[in-house]
């Protein structure tokens, strides 16, 4: 990565995953919001980069009250979360974006 952005707020999302409802990393990146299933982090730094980014805000979505920041109203296909490699034609899915977030233990790994 030559030359990196910084995003400043990572949200926990709530999305469905067949019948289960997970925490998933969520953040503002490009004027969108993205799912963040997957973090790359080194010891060393205080910024923690994105995996990938998975677009929500083209989704069904909505902020309510309460412990999460936002809530994905459509379900979201595991595979596409658990899965580095997998692809859903219905998400943008954005592989090693050239953005850094202040690091933190949110809810994906």
């Amino acid at each position: 990565m030559t030359e990196a952005e910084f995003g400043s707020t990572v949200m926990i999302a709530a999305v469905a995953c067949g019948p289960a409802i997970r925490n998933v990393d969520a953040v503002d990146y490009d004027g969108k919001i993205w799912l963040v299933p997957m973090w790359l982090d080194r010891e060393d730094s205080e910024w923690s980069r994105p995996l990938r980014l998975i677009r929500i805000d083209n989704h069904r979505h909505q902020k309510p009250a309460g412990q999460w920041d936002l809530l994905v109203s459509e379900p979201v296909p595991a595979a596409l979360l658990d899965d580095p490699k997998a692809l859903d034609a219905r998400y943008e899915v954005f592989e090693l974006p050239p953005v850094l977030f202040p690091r933190r233990r949110g809810m994906s790994a």
